[in-house]
């Protein structure tokens, strides 16, 4: 099992993710896992979903040991990082990411699917894609671009630099930022307020707010790029030497 599931308040769901031992890394198994809590949330009465990942890491991003042998064809065919992946950003009830320690990668891309991103004041957000071989390719360039525009979203994936959750909540990346101590109480407290109102004004409000962001153009293009990395020979060395813990 890669998550831990909590009903902490009455219509919340809160789901933690649950490899310690890889930082939260983003495996195949943790995704798949993750969906169908997903479609199991939007069956059922609950009314908010909380994401959540550990106290140091909410996740270091995509478990490159599972897709570094890959090549672009075999990505693409086998929709590796593909439509499952993105399951929580077409959740249809309203979604909080809370987020402790690192978001990197991957892990970013995950809080940027949610609705709403709360973050302790100890969090860092960072895309260090290019520096192992490849780019974002869960919708990070996009929507990061949607929120802060182009010019932040290639300091931050050119650069591969990290920026802090006050910076984040600057930029108009994370709604709130608390100590870390009052993290889980303060998103509580959030989630449950939300939980109050009516769940299918909820779910049209949602409708409304992400028809005023349609990018499923930039998605598809964006993927396509991040499969296409694949096929580059920085992504084996690269990848290789992250791995081989002689990139940092």
């Amino acid at each position: 099992m890669y998550l831990i599931i909590t009903s902490p308040a009455p219509k919340v769901k809160w789901i933690w993710l649950n490899r310690p031992e890889k930082r939260n890394a983003l495996c195949q198994g943790l995704m798949e896992e993750l969906s169908v809590e997903i479609d199991v949330f939007e069956e059922s009465a609950d009314a908010v979903l909380v994401i959540s990942g550990g106290p140091d890491y909410f996740s270091a991003g995509l478990d490159l040991k599972e897709v570094f042998q890959e090549t672009a064809t075999s990505m693409r065919q086998g929709e590796r990082v593909g439509s499952l992946w993105e399951r929580l950003s077409h959740c249809i009830k309203p979604t909080i990411a809370s987020v402790s320690g690192m978001a990197f990668g991957g892990g970013f891309e995950l809080a940027l699917m949610c609705d709403m991103i709360i973050s302790c004041d100890q969090a860092q957000f960072r895309f260090p894609e290019l520096s192992v071989g490849t780019i974002p390719g869960l919708g990070g360039s996009v929507r990061l671009s949607e929120l802060v525009g182009p010019k932040i979203t290639s300091h931050m994936i050119f650069s591969g630099e990290p920026i802090t959750a006050q910076r984040a909540y600057d930029l108009g990346i994370v709604t709130k930022v608390v100590s870390h101590e009052s993290l889980e109480a303060e998103t509580l407290e959030l989630a449950s307020k939300i939980a109050l109102q009516s769940l299918p004004l909820l779910q049209k409000a949602k409708q409304a707010i992400l028809a005023s962001t349609q990018t499923n153009f930039a998605l598809k293009a964006e993927k396509e790029l991040f499969y296409s990395t694949f096929d580059l020979p920085e992504q084996k060395t690269r990848m290789q030497a992250f791995l081989e813990k002689r990139l940092r």
